[in-house]
């Protein structure tokens, strides 16, 4: 509604405009279950649920999982981008907290609901990015193994998906012709691994670069939840990382030495369920996120995540925490009881959570 309101020689103009304030979506606590046997076992699949979510608007629900052992996250940042946070933070699903900020102006890439079980963030590949806030990398050989994970969805090229620069600890990237993978050791020797697929059809794609010294084939890439590539790259034990002191992007090569700082070779297309470790995923365990992910773009989403055997051991506990979002806010992050995985499967098991 406008109203105009003369007062001697000066006119004013007022308006009246109506805002609808969103409620971010509630639910209880999640649940977790030992899926392929009733007992609490190290050889049983774990599956995680939402309980009783809701949207007192009507909105849209989606999910980010958080799998945790013994209580810390076992990503070490977790982005769902299931909410439009494009002028805010960039919500960390891990124990770590590493919020990621967009980058402001025309360096802010823009928010969409079309992403693979929710929302993603599109890059223009010229200037847009997130810096990832707390995480640096400063000391020689910082990275003893790691995981990168990412949705893309590109037929640009494509160009850096997580970076703390190549040259100096690692970067994910994709080109026209293929998915690389790009390590430096303590010694400074830089390293290139590449896919034998390409990735820059413009359909969407799980990809993942694994580093594990205590393995022969070093380096492995996969796409779509299958091993596509492996190399032998450094000697048995090697840890990555020069020492330099480097700050992370999601979506832009980091040549930084402080936080939002120089950065370069800017991601064209979609990215989602960006999520970094610093373990080495099981062949197993991958394959089970891209299965999770396309079954939501295949229109069949399960509202539920597992983590496999082969990421579990005997003794230790494990729970997953549970964000819903609707699309505009982000509810609350509530954390499952948390169960222990018995090595024994002759053990008697109590069901009563850890305190």
């Amino acid at each position: 509604v406008n109203a105009t309101v003369t007062a001697g020689n000066v006119t004013y103009t007022t308006e009246t405009r109506a805002i609808t304030l969103n409620n971010p979506p509630t639910h209880s606590q999640p649940r977790i279950t030992f899926s392929d046997d009733p007992r609490n076992h190290s050889v049983a699949n774990i599956t995680g649920y939402p309980v009783n979510a809701d949207d007192i608007n009507d909105d849209p629900i989606s999910f980010t999982y958080d799998w945790r052992e013994n209580g810390a996250s076992i990503a070490t940042l977790n982005y769902g981008f299931n909410a439009n946070t494009s002028f805010g933070t960039v919500l960390d699903a891990s124990t770590n907290d590493y919020d990621a900020i967009p980058g402001t102006g025309s360096n802010r890439p823009s928010w969409t609901s079309n992403g693979v079980r929710g929302g993603a963030y599109e890059f223009d590949g010229n200037n847009d990015y997130l810096a990832i806030e707390g995480l640096n990398y400063n000391s020689s050989g910082s990275i003893s193994s790691m995981t990168a994970c990412s949705w893309v969805k590109t037929s640009n090229g494509g160009k850096s998906i997580v970076s703390y620069d190549r040259d100096e600890y690692f970067e994910l990237e994709s080109n026209s012709n293929s998915l690389e993978f790009y390590t430096t050791s303590t010694s400074g020797t830089t390293d290139r691994v590449a896919s034998d697929a390409s990735v820059t059809d413009g359909s969407w794609h799980h990809v993942c670069a694994v580093y594990d010294p205590s393995d022969t084939a070093d380096k492995r890439l996969y796409v779509d939840g299958e091993l596509d590539k492996a190399k032998d790259t450094y000697s048995k034990g090697t840890s990555l990382g020069t020492g330099a002191s480097r700050y992370g992007f999601v979506g832009a090569q980091s040549e930084a030495s402080t936080f939002n700082g120089t950065r370069q070779g800017h991601f064209n297309g979609r990215l989602d369920e960006v999520t970094l470790y610093e373990r080495s995923l099981s062949d197993e365990q991958i394959r089970q996120l891209y299965r999770e992910g396309n079954r939501s773009l295949n229109g069949n989403r399960m509202n539920q995540t597992k983590l496999v055997t082969a990421e579990t051991s005997g003794f230790d506990d494990y729970s997953v925490a549970i964000r819903p979002s609707d699309g505009i806010t982000d509810g609350t992050l509530k954390a499952s009881e948390r169960h222990v995985a018995y090595e024994d499967l002759t053990r008697p098991v109590t069901q009563t959570p850890l305190t």
